[in-house]
């Protein structure tokens, strides 16, 4: 018998959850994994190639066997793992109820708020850019058609004097220009938290009849594609461009 000394460090620690499961189980299920290893076994006798109705009929028995055995494992599961889902489902369904969908609705119902403000402030923003952008295009063009008349009146230096300014205004405008674009983040901050306004596309199926799937396509996974195959060809489609639909033969084997 180990004593506290010799037993090593750890060794009262309770033994692990799933550890003690997975060893239940494989006592609980203990005919049923030999089945299973019988079964897996015996796959190696099954001829490569059924060369008579005798041997298909028995190979169609084995099949049948295996189905049962597995019928009757998952049934075995179900009713070990049903505890563990009501217990899973009511872990799931007080924290989602008790906690987290309240805090999430009060979370969306303030933050509707502060969207609606900080799409208030960038209309007032873009509106206030736009008369910006058109007062400095409207001294450009005072500038530009100056600097013409005075050249025109043949005076040189104050007409080049005239050009720079405009030059300069056209610069300043692309410089505001390119600020203004950065402007899409108005932020409110308090205790080191802040609030950022971004611009984002959202839509709104109208039609669905005149949706350009061609144009969604490299957005589908194969997944999804062959998915929405198997749909078409179940409800009878038989022509699809670009994919190959024929009939093949496939064994069903029943078991009672």
């Amino acid at each position: 018998m180990l004593d506290q000394q010799t037993a090593g460090m750890g060794h009262n620690n309770p033994p692990d959850d799933i550890k003690v499961l997975n060893d239940t189980l494989k006592e609980d299920n203990k005919d049923r994994l030999e089945r299973t290893a019988k079964l897996i076994a015996g796959v190696d006798k099954v001829p490569e190639k059924l060369e008579d109705e005798e041997t298909a009929q028995k190979a169609v028995v084995f099949v049948a066997q295996i189905k049962t055995a597995i019928k009757d494992a998952n049934g075995a599961r179900i009713a070990a793992k049903k505890p563990y889902d009501n217990a899973g489902k009511a872990v799931q369904s007080f924290f989602n109820v008790e906690i987290i969908n309240p805090l999430d609705a009060a979370a969306k119902n303030v933050q509707s708020k502060i969207d609606e403000r900080l799409r208030e402030q960038d209309r007032i923003r873009r509106e206030r850019e736009a008369e910006e952008r058109r007062q400095r295009e409207e001294e450009q063009r005072r500038a530009a058609e100056e600097a013409k008349r005075l050249e025109a009146e043949g005076k040189a230096f104050a007409a080049e004097q005239a050009q720079e300014k405009a030059a300069a205004l056209e610069k300043e405008a692309a410089k505001a220009d390119r600020q203004a674009a950065k402007n899409t983040a108005v932020k409110s901050s308090e205790f080191g938290v802040n609030a950022s306004a971004r611009t984002v596309k959202a839509f709104e199926i109208q039609d669905t009849s005149k949706i350009d799937f061609n144009l969604l396509r490299d957005h589908f996974t194969q997944a999804e594609l062959e998915k929405a195959i198997r749909s078409f060809i179940r409800d009878g489609g038989e022509v699809l461009p670009g994919v190959h639909i024929y009939e093949t033969v496939k064994s069903t084997v029943r078991t009672k």
